[in-house]
């Protein structure tokens, strides 16, 4: 009798979650780093998905909410909240009676700052009773202790979700694994690499090495594919749902997605542009070393993205599994994840603003 009590005491609980997650409650949705692309692609697709039968309040916070970032979010109804995901009160305030968390953490290189608020994220939201839904963007472990600090603030999710704390609480919680960013091929940290040559020509220039293809996301869409995960919870039951079920060695056993719009290289970049704008482009690789890298980025970050384009060249087997992962984004994420073209084509305007400033400036 016991036994049946437990079993309709679970059933009806999570009929209840279901209806809470899908249905016309309200969501309150805390998005980290909402003046970002990942976090704008969150703001973007819950504000455009609101609808009579569900009400969706989203909070953001920053350490300057009185830029102009911040003040366009607010004129579309987004809280903005002043404070640092450092600051353990800020923090808490943040998140207080939120439902859906999106976690994301900057790489900063300091190789302590970024891990220290990553754990510190997920000591808040398992104590934050009211929070039942988690999205982390994350990325693929290299084996490269500087590129892998959110590889470990996943592993510490997995084990701080898996507590009989979080457990009451969290229903689902996503990670997904980004790719090489779109965007990283025409600017990276405010520097310019596409450019507009005397001949009308356009060139692309940056560390990618020419002949080698890898799997790529726009940045945008990683917030897109959240959004859609918080909208649409039963279309990622297999990688999101957990409960007892999913522990094992106490952490979640849930297994990543890893985002990718479409396996490519510089070549093919600079095809779909000219297929695009009827514009002659080329792709020219800057070098990869940290001298070249130096010259446009901090030395910290510099001497990381050395190791990551390395890392790059090494994992030849990545385009293999990349194809397999995109073919999976295509049937969970549907018209989310974007590949090369799609991308150029809803950002084209962008894309030719940024070749048309500064013109001829190839360094």
């Amino acid at each position: 009798m016991v036994l049946v009590v437990l079993v309709l005491f679970q059933y009806f609980r999570h009929s209840t979650e279901e209806e809470f997650s899908a249905g016309d409650a309200t969501m309150t949705v805390a998005v980290m780093g909402g003046t970002g692309s990942q976090g704008k692609g969150v703001i973007d697709a819950l504000l455009a998905s609101t609808g009579t039968n569900r009400k969706i309040e989203i909070r953001t916070m920053t350490r300057n909410n009185s830029s102009l970032e911040a003040k366009a979010l607010m004129a579309r109804g987004v809280q903005v909240l002043s404070g640092s995901v450092g600051d353990e009160r800020a923090l808490a305030r943040f998140m207080d009676g939120v439902t859906h968390v999106f976690a994301v953490t900057f790489s900063d290189f300091e190789q302590g700052r970024e891990l220290a608020s990553g754990k510190l994220l997920a000591k808040v939201i398992e104590r934050t009773d009211s929070v039942s839904s988690v999205v982390f963007s994350g990325g693929q472990r290299t084996g490269i202790d500087v590129l892998d600090t959110k590889s470990k603030i996943e592993d510490e999710m997995r084990t701080v979700f898996a507590s009989q704390r979080s457990l009451s609480h969290l229903r689902r919680v996503l990670f997904l694994h980004s790719s090489f960013f779109y965007e990283n091929l025409l600017t990276k940290v405010g520097t310019k690499r596409v450019f507009s040559l005397d001949d009308g020509s356009v060139l692309f220039k940056a560390p990618l090495p020419k002949d080698i293809s890898i799997p790529m996301v726009s940045s945008y869409d990683i917030g897109r594919a959240a959004a859609y995960a918080f909208l649409h919870p039963e279309e990622l039951e297999p990688y999101s749902r957990i409960d007892s079920t999913t522990v094992q060695n106490g952490a979640l056993t849930v297994p990543p997605i890893r985002l990718v719009g479409q396996v490519a290289d510089g070549d093919t970049f600079v095809k779909h542009f000219s297929a695009l704008t009827g514009k002659v482009a080329r792709y020219e690789p800057s070098g990869a070393s940290r001298e070249t890298l130096a010259k446009q980025l901090p030395p910290k970050e510099a001497a990381a993205l050395e190791l990551m384009y390395q890392w790059f060249e090494k994992m030849a087997h990545q385009a293999i599994e990349g194809e397999a992962d995109m073919t999976l984004c295509r049937q969970v994420f549907p018209d989310i994840v974007r590949n090369v073209s799609e991308w150029m084509k809803e950002g084209k305007s962008k894309i030719l603003d940024l070749i048309n400033n500064n013109n001829n400036n190839t360094k």
